[in-house]
């Protein structure tokens, strides 16, 4: 993986339903922006939310474009918590992915900040649904920032 030619994202795991819609024609829209900018890989985080949203983009996007998705998993079993549909949809996300990377074997409380730091160190952009000002997805949003990683916002 060439870290010039990959985006990683960040978003919230509740997206609001009025907006669905809107962030995901948005984040369509920006990652076909980035293709076109010689983006060839694509990494998520595998959470609920924004994170499968982006996954279930590149999947359908990789019918048209040779890009490639790599799910970077914060530890083994993070699905556990997710509910039976979730459960599905991460299966068959993983399932679909070029490369899969345990970051961690085994949780701990901070596997998922390690976990977010891995995607911005491997990529050259970020594309972030963050509304909020905590959370892992601020967190991943200031560590681009820190590191001078191009940073998208899909509001």
């Amino acid at each position: 993986m060439n870290k010039e030619n990959t985006c990683c994202f960040t978003g919230h795991r509740q997206l609001p339903k009025d907006k669905m819609q809107q962030i995901l024609n948005k984040s369509e829209a920006e990652i076909i922006a980035q293709i076109k900018k010689g983006k060839t890989s694509f990494i998520t985080g595998g959470a609920v939310g924004f994170d499968m949203l982006c996954a279930e983009i590149i999947i359908q996007l990789k019918k048209q474009y040779p890009i490639n998705l790599i799910i970077a998993v914060p530890c083994q079993n993070q699905e556990k918590s997710f509910s039976p549909t979730d459960k599905i949809r991460y299966t068959k996300v993983l399932s679909m992915a070029d490369e899969v990377v345990y970051v961690s074997q085994k949780y701990f409380s901070g596997c998922m900040y390690k976990r977010n730091r891995y995607m911005v160190d491997n990529s050259s952009c970020l594309i972030s649904y963050c509304s909020k000002m905590s959370g892992g997805s601020y967190y991943t949003k200031s560590y681009a920032y820190d590191n001078g990683i191009e940073i998208i916002e899909i509001s």
